[in-house]
């Protein structure tokens, strides 16, 4: 193994806001979900119109909380062998 050498994990980003229920589920739910991510005060980023705004590890823009929920159902579980969504 190589010393001194670590293995970089992919981090998410989220802008948030103090007293944002939102924001709290988010990143709660990511959490939940084992997802690293870097949480970015909305005054340091300019242009934030709503938060939470959350990019992926890739800084694809997935956009709220609820479009976080959706993304990580589409991306960790509707793949799964034997997996039936509910219809």
């Amino acid at each position: 193994m190589l010393e001194g050498y670590y293995r970089k994990t992919p981090v998410y980003k989220i802008v948030t806001k103090p007293d944002c229920a939102e924001c709290d589920k988010a990143k709660r739910h990511m959490v939940i979900h084992s997802i690293d991510y870097e949480e970015v005060p909305y005054t340091d980023y300019e242009g934030a119109e709503s938060v939470p705004m959350i990019w992926d590890e890739n800084n694809l823009y997935i956009g709220g909380y609820d479009d976080l929920k959706q993304y990580i159902f589409d991306t960790k579980y509707k793949n799964i062998a034997g997996f039936k969504e509910d219809s």
